[in-house]
């Protein structure tokens, strides 16, 4: 199941970087005046390498804007805007422990209001790395900043949810995967869930043409309490929100059926990727269910929608949102079948490179008509005479 997660992304705005030889040589003169006869005030010095510091960080050069930006915050603790940029240029870095302790630091502060987009990234970054905690800080400095965006808002309520749910967690990482599992998941079952990923991990990187750019966070859920938090139906094990989900029930063995899970989760993943984040709801999740080895026979279809009707493509944008078991059943069923019907017609390439062409920046339509010689409308209707309903 993907679940989308609507907002944009307060990444700061940047103006032109200036030159690293024009960074260098201003930070060359302040140490030169530093050392001369007539240097300037503690409160100038640090406000010039506060200056350059952000300088360095909005050309990338992550090394040199902490070298001096940790420089600035040590001469001038108080600067609100230094520790700021400071954590963001950590954070970017993956520098997360320092990072933290950082963040720590700027949680005592007052923020600056103009730093707002910076928590905004620094929040988001964190969270996609699964550090939670701090996630929800920065998320919390961003509105202390004045910031009002709705859907960052929402994300730290909702880091906040979390933390209540998953109060303790250990992790185990591979080139491949970070998993994070609540305390209640016995290690023979994240073992087992490691092994699983890693193996399907192979076999979707070559059916995608590409493994993903970096270990993908996991996170194994001891129960549904996570899931209730967020109004996940009962009917749903996993989740794809940028992160793999899971829930498991720690009273049972580990089942085959949680294999499934986790092969149709990591799809969503494979797909967001190669797509660009472009494939529509029908196409992620008809794609993602044929990944994770689910088929339906064409004599089965019928029964699958039972009374409901056939969507269109358009009507398939969002299926995770239609809460109705039965309702569901059939958009899934829909979706697969949409899926099958293109790997019949036009063989198992087509889909894949449906979902690469995407990625490169064609609409659907002209996928379609590139990879299927078909429009939407003639897919519908294809599967539609093809299952019989």
């Amino acid at each position: 199941m993907l679940l989308i997660l609507c907002g944009s992304s307060q990444t700061p705005s940047r103006p032109s970087p200036e030159s690293p030889e024009n960074l260098d040589a201003r930070l060359a003169d302040l140490r030169r005046a530093e050392q001369g006869p007539r240097p300037p005030s503690p409160r100038v010095l640090a406000a010039k390498l506060a200056d350059i510091g952000r300088g360095y960080l909005n050309a990338g050069l992550l090394g040199p804007a902490i070298e001096v930006l940790e420089e600035t915050v040590a001469r001038a603790p108080e600067d609100a805007r230094s520790l700021a940029s400071l954590v963001l240029a950590l954070t970017r870095r993956e520098d997360y422990e320092f990072a933290g302790s950082y963040l720590d630091l700027a949680q005592e502060r007052e923020p600056d209001p103009r730093d707002a987009a910076v928590y905004a990234e620094v929040g988001d970054r964190l969270a996609a790395a699964h550090r939670m905690e701090g996630a929800a800080a920065a998320w919390d400095l961003y509105r202390r900043s004045g910031g009002s965006d709705p859907s960052v808002l929402a994300r730290l309520e909702r880091a906040r949810r979390e933390l209540t749910a998953t109060p303790g967690q250990r992790s185990l990482a591979s080139d491949k995967f970070t998993i994070f599992a609540d305390e209640a998941v016995p290690a023979a079952d994240l073992a087992r869930i490691e092994t699983a990923l890693s193996r399907e991990y192979d076999r979707q990187a070559e059916l995608f043409g590409a493994p993903l750019r970096g270990p993908q966070v996991v996170v194994v859920h001891a129960g549904r309490r996570y899931f209730s938090l967020i109004s996940i139906p009962d009917w749903v094990s996993g989740v794809f929100d940028g992160k793999i989900r899971v829930s498991l029930d720690g009273a049972k063995p580990f089942a085959p059926q949680a294999e499934s899970v986790l092969s149709h989760e990591l799809a969503h993943a494979f797909i967001r990727q190669v797509s660009g984040g472009r494939a529509p709801g029908w196409l992620h999740e008809g794609l993602a269910q044929w990944c994770s080895g689910r088929r339906i026979s064409r004599a089965e279809f019928r029964r699958e929608l039972g009374t409901a009707r056939p969507r269109s493509l358009s009507e398939m944008e969002n299926l995770a949102a239609d809460l109705d078991p039965q309702r569901a059943r059939a958009n899934y069923a829909e979706a697969l079948g949409l899926v099958e019907y293109l790997i019949e017609r036009r063989g198992e390439g087509s889909v894949f490179c449906l979902v690469r062409d995407l990625g490169t920046g064609d609409a659907l339509a002209d996928a379609l008509r590139n990879e299927a010689q078909m429009t939407g409308a003639e897919l519908v209707a294809g599967w539609k005479a093809w299952a019989g309903v």
